[in-house]
């Protein structure tokens, strides 16, 4: 293989792999846009919610089990208490989808 079929083919996967995220990103609904009630919906759904972080970016969360199921929740360890995983939403400053486990 020469060197330039080489490198169109690494252009050629660069572009195919960043097709693959960039649309992912964009086109997804983020906890901002959402009311509070659609946000825990969303979380109880899928098991995840994306929000928006200060630079722009967009990130999956998928921390805790979902308020529904918030009974179910055993943290193991005596130093461990049930905290709420909170997500900023249109409507809410802090909207509680989920409960995690976490050290005080």
């Amino acid at each position: 293989m020469t060197y330039l079929t080489r490198l169109a083919v690494l252009a050629m996967g660069m572009s195919m792999m960043i097709a693959a995220v960039v649309p992912s990103a964009q086109a997804q609904v983020t906890a901002d846009q959402m009311t509070c009630a659609e946000a825990v919906a969303t979380y109880e759904r899928n098991g995840r919610i994306y929000v928006r972080t200060g630079s722009g970016a967009v990130l999956p969360i998928y921390d805790g089990v979902p308020v529904s199921q918030k009974s179910k929740l055993r943290c193991n360890s005596a130093d461990e208490s049930r905290q709420r995983y909170n997500v900023r939403t249109n409507d809410a400053r802090y909207c509680t989808i989920s409960y995690v486990c976490r050290a005080y």
